[in-house]
């Protein structure tokens, strides 16, 4: 059976070679890199919103949070990240 033949017959069962995918066409980032990346960002929201629980009122009030503001943040659980995190 020659090359072309053996193509052929192997398309028939449904097992034809898969062409070769360009590098642009790769997907970006696999689901393990997502995962981890998403930890990191989990993470690093858990340090913040620990920060911010840290800050006196003479801090809050220099960035202009109230404390109440600050508390309630400071407070949410960690897989309520704001939205814009949800979209990387």
């Amino acid at each position: 059976m020659d090359q072309s033949t053996h193509i052929a017959h192997r398309s028939s069962l449904g097992c034809a070679p898969k062409p070769h995918r360009a590098q642009s066409q790769r997907p970006t980032r696999s689901l393990i890199a997502r995962v981890i990346a998403r930890l990191f960002n989990l993470r690093d929201l858990s340090r913040s919103r620990g920060a911010l629980a840290r800050l006196s009122a003479e801090q809050l009030a220099d960035i202009g949070l109230p404390p109440e503001v600050a508390a309630y943040e400071a407070e949410r659980p960690i897989w309520d990240a704001p939205s814009h995190w949800l979209r990387k």
